[in-house]
């Protein structure tokens, strides 16, 4: 779904900002928590990733995929998704690790991590409300 011009305009400028507050909503609570997470932006899309699945902001988005975002001084809301695709997933994982150098080093080193560690990792995109 795109977004409007001034949307756009505000994501690009959050774009280089190095940590997003992802306010999600308890799944058994109905309570709203935060979480400080990385994020990258790509035209007029947010994608979220994480290393473990298993994280309470990923099991309670996927009962209530609404979240709030604020990034900088900028406010958005929107719909998680999953992204399931391992191309787009994997697009994703490249966005982050240029933008991130841990999550450079922790690509690199994953083949031999995930010898060890079941992998975890989970990718959203975030379809903004207009």
């Amino acid at each position: 779904m795109a977004v409007d011009a001034s949307t756009s305009k505000r994501l690009s400028a959050v774009a280089n900002t190095s940590t997003m507050v992802l306010t999600h909503t308890g799944r058994k609570s109905g309570k709203p928590y935060d979480v400080i997470i990385w994020f990258v932006v790509e035209g007029d899309a947010i994608y979220l990733t994480t290393l473990n699945s298993d994280r309470q902001w990923v099991r309670n988005i996927g009962k209530n995929p609404e979240v709030r975002m604020k990034i900088g001084n900028e406010q958005f809301s929107g719909r998680v998704r999953p992204v399931n695709d391992s191309v787009q997933y994997q697009h994703i994982r490249d966005l982050l690790a240029q933008k991130y150098l841990p999550a450079r080093i922790f690509d690199f080193l994953s083949p031999l991590i995930s010898r060890f560690i079941p992998d975890r990792r989970a990718g959203f995109r975030v379809n903004l409300n207009s």
